[in-house]
């Protein structure tokens, strides 16, 4: 049986995603503009195909692996968002500054006792 922590975690990155491209479809996106939209919605498509897959291997399968690329790649991202943030080379909205707490949230929470456990069980 799954904790809590790690079927919350699992609702709220998953959350996340579907928020990402709500939000991507309302707005316009720069990156359509600076290139051609089939490349973009390749790459947009094959990251959201990576990070659905790593979400699930983490919360249905208790990998580990999964769950140490998962959360480098977000440590990873997250100087880059901050910094195009910082530079107003993108607008900051409230939807972004709740995906990423979202994100936080759903990450902390595969540090809690009861996962650690599970992990060490899966």
């Amino acid at each position: 049986m799954r904790p809590k922590s790690i079927v919350i975690f699992e609702a709220l990155i998953l959350g996340t995603l579907v928020i990402g491209i709500i939000n991507t479809l309302a707005s316009p996106n720069e990156q359509l503009r600076s290139a051609p939209t089939g490349f973009v919605l390749f790459v947009q498509g094959t990251v959201l195909a990576v990070m659905v897959a790593l979400t699930l291997l983490i919360s249905r399968r208790g990998s580990n692996i999964a769950k140490w690329i998962s959360i480098t790649l977000f440590l990873l991202g997250l100087p880059l968002y901050l910094k195009m943030v910082g530079e107003g080379s993108i607008e900051l909205s409230i939807v972004q500054v709740f995906q990423t707490a979202m994100q936080t949230i759903g990450y902390a929470l595969l540090f809690t006792p009861s996962a650690r456990n599970w992990f060490k069980k899966s």
